[in-house]
């Protein structure tokens, strides 16, 4: 069995806060596969529609790192072009 140690940076590292942003065409399918009793929903739900650089209209969540990996794995399983967003909001908040 792995043996799992948490130190206080990925204590600091899941809180720290993500930007994940995708169309709001994918965001409406996502969330209606997403089972409104799930802690995800909640999240997806608290979503600000904006506009992008070309006035395209998009969806930004700001969330922490620990449930931006929730998402990115339930997203994984319904809706797998949502993951791609997140995943790649994720990957741009560790770059320096």
């Amino acid at each position: 069995m792995k043996s799992q140690t948490h130190t206080t940076s990925d204590a600091v590292a899941g809180l720290k806060t993500i930007l994940i942003r995708m169309p709001i065409y994918r965001y409406d399918n996502f969330l209606k596969k997403c089972e409104s009793w799930r802690g995800e929903f909640n999240i997806l739900k608290n979503g600000v529609i904006t506009r992008d650089g070309s006035e395209q209209r998009q969806v930004e969540i700001r969330c922490n790192a620990l449930h931006a990996e929730l998402l990115s794995d339930l997203a994984k399983s319904v809706y797998p072009e949502a993951a791609l967003d997140i995943e790649e909001s994720i990957r741009l908040s560790r770059e320096p």
